[in-house]
C-alpha cells in the first residue's frame, strides 16, 4: 500500500501534487468516519473523485483493514462495508427498527416507480414509525429521539431531512440504504417484498415484527442494545 501511494505521490504534478496525500488521508478519515460519501453532497465532491480516480487505492487500502471499498457511478457514491458483515457496536431497538422501515419503504419506491434522480426517494418521519408501530406494536419514541436517530443516519449517508417539522418532517432515503444491510436481513427484507408484490396481504414474514420480536423479546419494550444489522462504524 506505502508503495502504490508513493507510486501516486510521484506521478501527480502541477498543484494536484501539493496537496494530494493529504487530499487521500482526508477521503480515508472521511469514508471511516462516515462511511458513505456522494459526490453532490457538501464537501463530497473531491473525496467522491479521489474515490473513484484512485479506486484501486482504496480498494487496498481498506481490504486491509477487513473492509470492501465500494464505488457507484451512476449514484455518485463512494463507500465501505464491513466484509465479515458485523459491526464493532450495537444499536438499540428504536435504531435498528428504523434502518429496517427506512429499507422496506425503499425498497417499495423502487417497486412503485418512485424514485428519484440518483437513486434517491421522499418519505416523512410519520410514515416511517406508522409501519413500525403497525407491524411491531411499538410506540413511536419522542420527537426529539426521532430527530437524533435521523441525524446519526444522515451523518453515514443513509438518509437526510428534507425539512424538521416535528413528525411530520420530510426525509429522503439514500441508495447507500441498499448496501448497509446484513445479507440476511437483506434476504428477509426481499421476502416481505415479494409477498406484497403479489397482493397477499401481509406477509407471513414481516422483516419488522419479526426482527422485534427476535431481537427483544415478543414485543418487549426493553431498552437493551441488540446486534446491529448494519456495518456502520
Amino acid at each position: 500500500m506505502l508503495q502504490d501511494l508513493s507510486a501516486i505521490l510521484d506521478r501527480a504534478s502541477g498543484k494536484e501534487a501539493e496537496t494530494l496525500q493529504q487530499d487521500l488521508l482526508a477521503t480515508t478519515r472521511a469514508l471511516w468516519d462516515r462511511q458513505f460519501i456522494y459526490g453532490d453532497d457538501h464537501g463530497g465532491t473531491r473525496p467522491y473523485e479521489l474515490g473513484r480516480r484512485y479506486r484501486a487505492y482504496f480498494e487496498s487500502l481498506f481490504d486491509a483493514l477487513g473492509y470492501d471499498f465500494l464505488l457507484d457511478e451512476k449514484e455518485r457514491l463512494i463507500g465501505i462495508i464491513d466484509q465479515a458483515g458485523a459491526a464493532p457496536r450495537a444499536m438499540r431497538l428504536d435504531e435498528t427498527l428504523f434502518l429496517l422501515a427506512l429499507r422496506v419503504i425503499y425498497e417499495e419506491r423502487v417497486r412503485s416507480f418512485d424514485i428519484k434522480e440518483r437513486g434517491r426517494c421522499d418519505t416523512t418521519l410519520a410514515e416511517v414509525w406508522t409501519m413500525i408501530e403497525e407491524r411491531t406494536m411499538r410506540k413511536r419514541p419522542s420527537v426529539t429521539r426521532s430527530t437524533e436517530l435521523v441525524r446519526r443516519f444522515q451523518r453515514h449517508g443513509l438518509v437526510r431531512f428534507l425539512d424538521e417539522q416535528g413528525q411530520d418532517a420530510m426525509l429522503e432515503i439514500r441508495p447507500a440504504i441498499r448496501l448497509a444491510m446484513a445479507e440476511a436481513t437483506l434476504e428477509s427484507l426481499l421476502r416481505y417484498a415479494q409477498g406484497a408484490a403479489n397482493g397477499t396481504g401481509r406477509p407471513e414474514e414481516d422483516p419488522l415484527r419479526d426482527e422485534a420480536q427476535d431481537l427483544d423479546g415478543a414485543g418487549d419494550p426493553d431498552p437493551d442494545p441488540v446486534p446491529d444489522p448494519t456495518p456502520m462504524i
